[in-house]
């Protein structure tokens, strides 16, 4: 027997085990459009899944008699993702064997280019030196394994804040699908081809599951959904078990009453959880508060006194420019995404596309009825913009009043004027020039006589008269540039505003429409007549002209 026959030997078995249900389980429905054919696709894995079955794939021995744990096995469940306990477990030991690797080779790295002596200069203790060295890289291998160990956890904890928004809406078509055909199959195919999110896909996933015969009935796929989704959002669980019982009852008006139920208890329980994260969000703004304000005042004061009582070099620039300008605002921002990452899903403004009718073109701005390109406006405040900045920065504003001269914005002075102020060359205090020459006269080392210098010409510049910052040149440039970015930020987002404004307030108009509607054709009007009597009886709403006016 040849290498490919006993191949195909040991894939025969593995082929005759996989029924025809779990052969096409993979595939979902996709919904199309009035009047289009319905296609089968493939459904896209989640990225973690590739990867957890890239790296048991490369080495199996990683997730040898791997078993998920009750809370990762519910979620992966709930997540509906075709993930084996042992790719998690592979990928989670690569992921920790690779991050150990990543440190070591950082620590390698770091001592390599004497990182232990530079801290040490700092900390004063080389023991220290090793601790703030060690520290950040242990931390990049316990975040790299926790990312990953709670990827799952993390992903159904997204699906549930979004099922805050998506359970309504999936009960809302439920139910009334109901009230018009008492049908559970036409109700949750109604559901699942207008719904949203992941309800909507796990609805459609039921339907292809009943199709295939992995489930008896309807019933049954939709007690094992409701179930998976029990531990993640309970109103949902009820409020399918409710609608199921309604196909049992006789009386119309009993139907319609536990319908009626069903919506008021599914609402008021995703009213309670939105009231619920608010009240949770006092202690994360707190502590946002302590991280963003109150924490930079404390160092600001702690860390001077710490360095002297200690001898360390707590408060030295590079120190301060690491905390303030790096520590601080990183886990500032990482605690704000991570609260609002909690947020439930509210009002969502409508998105405009660039290829919106109401739009100008791109990169065009409107300058009264007339149209110019964006760019070459943000090149003429460049040209302006540079041209004032440095005319300011050569001569500044001098007025002449009665004889006397009258400074509005002094010109940015160099070190050639100040130095000419106060009767010294422009080379005084170059390595060359005639102060270190002249220390070197009096018997004074080149070494000593450098450092002399350099401390006299800090010392002589940090005088407010000798102040040779370009001021002019710095804001003046920081103007020109902020004048740009506003002038592209601006015009490329205030049109697309201007049409969202008008869609928002078009949707709020939109109920009084249609009572207006709703009663001319209560009336046995047709639609044109009621949508034309809606436009004259409500002239000054948006949707009146908008949508209306060029309906009829």
């Amino acid at each position: 027997m040849n290498k490919r026959d006993r191949t195909k030997k040991q894939v025969q078995p593995v082929i005759r085990d996989i029924t025809p249900g779990q052969l096409y389980k993979g595939i979902s429905y996709s919904g199309a459009k009035f009047g289009e054919e319905t296609k089968l696709v493939k459904k896209k894995e989640h990225w973690f899944i590739l990867f957890c079955r890239k790296i048991f794939s490369s080495i199996p021995s990683l997730g040898k008699g791997a078993k998920f744990s009750k809370k990762n096995k519910e979620a992966i469940d709930f997540l509906a993702w075709d993930l084996k306990p042992e790719e998690f477990s592979a990928a989670i030991k690569f992921t920790m064997i690779a991050a150990i690797a990543l440190a070591f080779v950082l620590f390698v790295i770091a001592l390599s280019f004497g990182a232990v002596e530079t801290i040490t200069e700092f900390t004063g203790s080389p023991l220290m030196a090793y601790f703030y060295l060690l520290v950040p890289l242990l931390l990049i291998v316990y975040v790299a394994v926790n990312f990953v160990q709670k990827l799952p956890l993390n992903e159904a904890k997204i699906e549930q804040v979004k099922a805050l928004t998506h359970v309504p809406e999936i009960m809302g078509y439920m139910i009334m699908s109901m009230k018009l055909v008492p049908n559970l199959e036409k109700a949750v195919e109604f559901a699942a081809l207008h719904g949203r999110g992941k309800i909507a896909e796990d609805l459609k996933r039921v339907i292809w599951n009943v199709e295939l015969g992995i489930y008896k009935s309807l019933s049954e796929g939709l007690d094992t959904m409701a179930y998976n989704w029990g531990k993640f959002s309970d109103e949902f669980k009820s409020s399918l078990m409710m609608i199921r019982a309604s196909v049992l009852e006789n009386s119309e008006a009993k139907r319609y009453q536990i319908l009626d139920k069903t919506m008021e208890q599914t609402l008021e329980s995703i009213k309670n959880k939105m009231e619920q994260y608010a009240r949770e969000l006092s202690q994360p703004t707190v502590v946002l508060f302590y991280l963003g304000v109150l924490l930079p005042l404390m160092l600001i004061i702690v860390l001077p006194v710490g360095s002297a009582f200690s001898g360390q070099g707590l408060a030295r620039p590079e120190i301060l420019v690491l905390i303030y300008n790096i520590l601080i605002p990183a886990t500032t921002l990482i605690f704000a995404l991570n609260v609002l990452r909690n947020r439930p899903p509210t009002y969502e403004p409508p998105i405009i596309p660039d290829n919106h009718p109401s739009l100008p073109k791109k990169f065009q701005m409107q300058l009264g009825k007339n149209f110019v390109d964006l760019r070459a406006v943000m090149f003429l405040i460049l040209i302006i913009g540079g041209g004032v900045t440095w005319f300011f920065h050569l001569n500044g504003i001098i007025l002449e009043f009665e004889g006397e001269k009258l400074t509005v914005i002094p010109f940015d002075r160099t070190e050639e004027f100040v130095l000419d102020r106060v009767n010294q060359p422009a080379s005084w205090f170059n390595e060359t020039g005639e102060n270190v020459q002249g220390m070197m006269d009096r018997g004074i080392e080149r070494e000593t006589a450098l450092k002399q210098n350099a401390l006299e010409k800090t010392m002589f510049f940090m005088k407010p008269e000798n102040d040779v910052t370009p001021y002019n040149l710095i804001f003046g440039s920081l103007i020109t540039f902020s004048l740009m970015f506003f002038v592209y930020f601006n015009f490329t987002s205030v049109y697309k505003r201007k049409v969202q404004e008008e869609t928002r307030e078009m949707e709020s108009e939109f109920k009084d429409s249609l009572y207006v509607i709703a009663s001319r054709m209560g009336e046995n009007k047709p639609v044109e007549d009621a949508l034309r009597h809606a436009q004259n009886f409500l002239p000054d709403y948006v949707i009146s002209q908008k949508l209306f006016g060029k309906t009829v």
